[in-house]
């Protein structure tokens, strides 16, 4: 089960550095639209970076100030795919159909067997015990939680996130979520705002073994 991080109420630096395994089997890419996310965004960039590759990430900015512009910089030099084409609120409002359309154009290159469209204050790991609740940011528990799904041609969901605490470091609280990522093998024709709905060429619905859960600190 795969589990998302949400920091939007962290007051303190997420700790990636526990991370550990090998998922250079596993070609996964990692997509957010953003706006001045000067302090959540190089977090962002180097843990999902430690699950794939800097060259796997896209981020689409939304029309920053230029203070943000060294922030950027820094990332396009390590790899990162910066994409500046998308900066107006009309743009941002229609940000699933344009990242369904990138990821449909990406789709056609055969560079990734995931597709995880993300907000910038969410972080992906996997839930390796579901009853218990058991998290874990291990590239190796990522590669297990994600290999029965390479074939999956519909929308995947996310069952539950974990919001951080806004007043208590290192505790967060299980809510549900329906949050989507694909394999691959679907193709996208329709994406909404938030993520949270998409539409492919296979509608039917995951049986409940293969939902995923994203989890939000």
């Amino acid at each position: 089960m795969i589990f998302l991080y949400n920091l939007t109420h962290s007051k303190e630096a997420f700790d990636y550095n526990s991370i550990n395994g090998d998922i250079s089997i596993m070609r996964c890419c990692f997509i957010c639209f953003q706006k001045n996310e000067h302090r959540l965004l190089p977090y962002w960039i180097d843990y999902h970076a430690e699950l794939s590759s800097y060259s796997s990430l896209y981020v689409f900015d939304n029309g920053s100030d230029k203070s943000m512009e060294p922030i950027l910089d820094s990332a396009e030099k390590l790899g990162v795919n910066i994409i500046r084409d998308y900066n107006s609120k009309e743009h941002f409002e229609s940000k699933g159909r344009i990242i369904a359309k990138y990821i449909l154009d990406l789709r056609q290159l055969n560079l990734y067997d995931f597709f995880f469209p993300l907000d910038c204050d969410e972080f992906v790991a996997a839930s390796i015990d579901n009853e218990k609740k058991i998290i874990s940011t291990s590239k190796s528990d990522l590669i297990e939680s994600l290999s029965s799904l390479l074939d999956v041609s519909c929308p995947i969901k996310i069952a539950y996130s974990g919001e951080n605490d806004p007043h208590i470091a290192q505790l967060f609280h299980l809510k549900g979520r329906r949050k989507l990522f694909v394999s691959a093998k679907a193709e996208i024709s329709s994406m909404s705002c938030g993520y949270h709905s998409m539409r492919t060429a296979t509608q039917k619905k995951l049986p409940d073994r293969l939902n995923y859960g994203f989890d939000k600190k």
